[in-house]
């Protein structure tokens, strides 16, 4: 049996807003009788005018509101903390790094990481994931948040970091909340499309969140 899908929220208009809208979905699925406007989710998400957010201060958020939080990649928040946009730059490249540095702001990031991999409610997995793992998060009934490739998930040429939600699959590939812009509310992805946009520039940038309810 298929799973109820969660909520639904687009990308606003700004197009900077998707990680936001992805916090929006996981705290209506857990807690609907709570209502969370664009601003108050830009506050507790740390979120900068125009820019990318980092997702680090959204998961401490949610990791305080008894939320069970497994972080599954090779990213090292550590080195990142210390090195910043160098970080970036020897890891996945200076396409991606460039990207972050312009759109992102790295010093914040730094001093978020820091929080991150210090709070006792956040499980970090240095790995990189597989299908199998968010295949078996999705049964034991978790909400899956990845960071992609955007144009690559469109089928375009470049590069734009982008967070979609997980939260089923069957045997072609995945459902998936992908928040835009455009926006499209129960995607289904195959998995050749998905990887293609998960696995980029390499294996090595492929992550996931498992996020549950305690």
């Amino acid at each position: 049996m298929k799973k109820i899908p969660p909520p639904f929220y687009s990308n606003t208009k700004d197009n900077t807003h998707c990680f936001q809208a992805v916090i929006k979905m996981i705290a209506e699925t857990y807690w609907p009788d709570e209502s969370y406007s664009w601003d108050e989710l830009d506050v507790l998400t740390q979120k900068k005018v125009g820019m990318w957010t980092w997702p680090m201060a959204g998961y401490v958020w949610l990791a305080g509101k008894d939320i069970r939080i497994e972080s599954m990649s090779i990213f090292d928040f550590q080195v990142f903390h210390e090195e910043g946009y160098d970080y970036f730059l020897k890891t996945f490249g200076k396409e991606v790094a460039d990207e972050q540095a312009t759109h992102a702001d790295l010093a914040q990031g730094q001093v978020l990481a820091d929080q991150f991999i210090n709070h006792d409610r956040i499980s970090l997995v240095i790995k990189i994931p597989s299908h199998t793992d968010i295949q078996q998060k999705l049964e034991d009934d978790y909400l899956i948040v990845c960071n992609v490739n955007q144009k690559a998930l469109n089928n375009e040429q470049g590069y734009s970091g982008h967070f979609v939600l997980v939260y089923d699959y069957d045997e072609d590939g995945y459902l998936l909340n992908d928040p835009g812009l455009p926006s499209h509310k129960g995607q289904h992805v195959s998995f050749e499309v998905f990887e293609r946009a998960w696995a980029y520039p390499d294996k090595n940038a492929m992550n996931l969140t498992a996020i549950k309810k305690y």
